[in-house]
């Protein structure tokens, strides 16, 4: 019994890690886009200040996108026999293809790290790695728990792509599609404002109070939400 608690505990703890490392690499890109767009304003204020923030939130997205993909890849390979048997229900090229949209992101993420002072370009390729990472992956995982929990939620033994979008847009999949979204921005967002906090530590110079608050609000709001 006290096996079975540890075991569980483990798993919560690095659920939540998961969880928390996927909200900043989802929506981590698009507030370090919105910082370098501030930075790049004629008569910016503070504007080195708002690229290194903005450089840091990247790099930081980056980072958490690895260390989520690694804890999500190990846990989907825990002892259940649930899991076990929702696995298998998807095709060998399923995994595949998930493996090549986390790169495919992964290289979004890297290219806007090194995009210096080219807003436009940045928040072309954040949309692109935000909206990549959840459009597949949070209704993906819906799916994977659910059938995890009971094997004949699906009828079809097989789920190639036109099944598997049929489950995505059933209630309990969208709502839990809903509120990632909604706490990826929360999440990247005041990941940005603490990474801005940490830039300007050391430093004579403040960021400006409105971009603080723009940061802030949009957590807020997204939390609330």
């Amino acid at each position: 019994y006290r096996r079975a608690r540890v075991l569980e505990t483990a798993t919560t703890l690095l659920l939540a890690v998961h969880l928390l490392a996927m909200n900043v690499a989802s929506a981590g890109p698009l507030a370090g886009a919105w910082l370098r767009r501030l930075s790049c304003r004629d008569g910016a204020a503070n504007s080195d200040l708002l690229e290194r923030g903005a450089r840091v939130t990247f790099r930081w997205s980056l980072l958490s996108l690895a260390i989520g993909a690694i804890i999500g890849g190990a846990m989907l390979w825990a002892p259940s026999a649930g899991m076990r048997a929702a696995l298998l229900r998807f095709p060998a090229d399923a995994y595949w293809f998930a493996g090549a949209e986390i790169l495919f992101s992964a290289a979004c993420i890297f290219g806007c790290w090194k995009l210096s002072r080219r807003p436009k370009l940045t928040w072309l390729l954040a949309i692109i790695a935000a909206t990549n990472l959840l459009y597949h992956f949070p209704p993906l995982m819906a799916v994977l728990g659910e059938l995890a929990a009971d094997p004949y939620w699906a009828d079809d033994e097989v789920l190639h792509r036109k099944a598997l979008i049929r489950l995505w847009i059933r209630p309990e999949v969208l709502s839990l599609w809903a509120h990632f979204a909604l706490a990826s921005i929360a999440v990247g967002f005041t990941t940005a404002l603490a990474v801005c906090h940490r830039v300007v530590r050391n430093e004579s110079e403040q960021v400006d109070d409105r971009t603080a608050r723009l940061l802030a609000g949009w957590a807020l709001g997204a939390t609330i939400l």
